[in-house]
């Protein structure tokens, strides 16, 4: 999430859209890589973010599906989304209900702190944003 070695893409998608593309520093993904379900090139998760992640989750909820740690890891009782000191917030799809696609919905914390630059930030650097 913007941090580390890893090098990151921003590409503006249009409507307050944003795509992010990471490649992962040396050495950091090289047993997934080694899978032979990934490859270069290959997805290995998707995140989308949201404008209230609590909504999304009761939403979800709703829905019949419970919103994860990630790897279907539960979440901590009474709570919604996992939240970093960044304030930065973010669950996953249970990924029996994303067919094995690790799927992050996120809420972006405070400009000041969060891991993730501001889009209008992306907007001035012309779409992209390096660690």
């Amino acid at each position: 999430m913007g941090s580390g070695a890893d090098r990151h893409a921003w590409i503006d998608g249009g409507d307050g859209t944003w795509i992010e593309l990471v490649s992962p520093a040396p050495g950091s993904a090289a047993k997934l890589l080694e899978n032979p379900r990934f490859g270069d090139g290959a997805i290995l998760e998707l995140d989308v973010e949201v404008p209230n992640i609590d909504t999304f989750y009761d939403r979800m909820r709703a829905k019949g599906l419970t919103m994860t740690a990630g790897d279907s890891t539960a979440l901590a009782a009474g709570e919604k989304s996992v939240v970093l000191p960044t304030g930065d917030r973010f669950s996953y799809f249970p990924q029996s209900a994303s067919q094995g696609m690790r799927i992050m919905v996120f809420q972006r914390g405070p400009a000041a702190s969060s891991l993730l630059p501001e889009p209008r930030e992306l907007r001035r650097s012309g779409g992209t944003q390096g660690s």
